[in-house]
């Protein structure tokens, strides 16, 4: 009986010290384990650049860029030789510039031949019309009126005639196939012809130049008509 009780109260005994020794060797494998380090957290890597990530597409994509680059290339060189045929004169216009050059280089041969004979006949006329108003001053005196071609005393001329005195002609008539007009109580006569684009009712003036009356239309500079006395006070 007390052998029973001994054994049943061993059991228990031995579980303990199957749990205590197994309890001692898990906390020996602790102990024995390292101690693990405290890791410092790791930098993020850094992102690559825009250039670089432009530069690497570059890269990757250049071929496909060269590719599709080649054709607008040739589509350009293609424009710009078509331009230049375009801006380049045809046959036909080249023929044209060529006669046109010709004839310009005609006419300024033949204006420089005939420049002389012009000059020639202006001097003729101006040399005609020198002698028409000779021939004017040189005819006799008249009976009712000054010497014809005389000149108008100073005194009467300053006060009615020059620029400052203008007037209008109105009326020509013609005497002996002549034509004159009338300015304050003296006769002039045209010796040069009335100019086309004069018109009678422009204001002028009679003024002494060169030993010469002139009339003179302000409208138009440049232009005079030789005038003589023929009549007056």
């Amino acid at each position: 009986m007390k052998r029973r009780i001994i054994t049943i109260a061993a059991v228990p005994l031995l579980f303990l010290g199957a749990a205590v020794v197994m309890w001692a060797q898990q906390d020996q494998q602790e102990q024995a384990k390292p101690v693990p380090q405290q890791t410092k957290p790791s930098k993020p890597e850094s992102k690559p650049s825009e250039g670089k990530t432009e530069s690497g597409r570059e890269a990757r994509t250049g071929p496909q860029q060269e590719e599709k680059r080649q054709p607008e290339d040739q589509n350009r060189a293609r424009q710009e030789q078509q331009r230049q045929l375009e801006n380049q004169p045809t046959h036909a216009q080249r023929e044209q510039q060529k006669q046109t050059g010709e004839q310009q280089k005609h006419v300024e041969q033949e204006q420089q031949r005939q420049a002389p004979e012009q000059r020639r006949r202006a001097q003729d006329e101006n040399n005609d019309r020198k002698d028409d108003r000779r021939e004017a001053r040189a005819q006799g005196a008249r009976p009712d009126g000054p010497q014809r071609g005389a000149r108008i005393p100073d005194d009467r001329f300053r006060e009615h005639f020059g620029h400052e005195h203008r007037f209008r002609v109105e009326r020509v008539v013609l005497v002996e196939n002549r034509p004159r007009f009338q300015y304050t109580g003296y006769w002039f006569e045209l010796v040069d012809p009335w100019p086309a684009d004069w018109s009678y009712s422009d204001d002028c003036f009679i003024d002494y130049v060169d030993d010469e009356y002139f009339l003179f239309n302000p409208l138009h500079p440049g232009i005079r008509i030789a005038v003589v006395v023929v009549g007056g006070v």
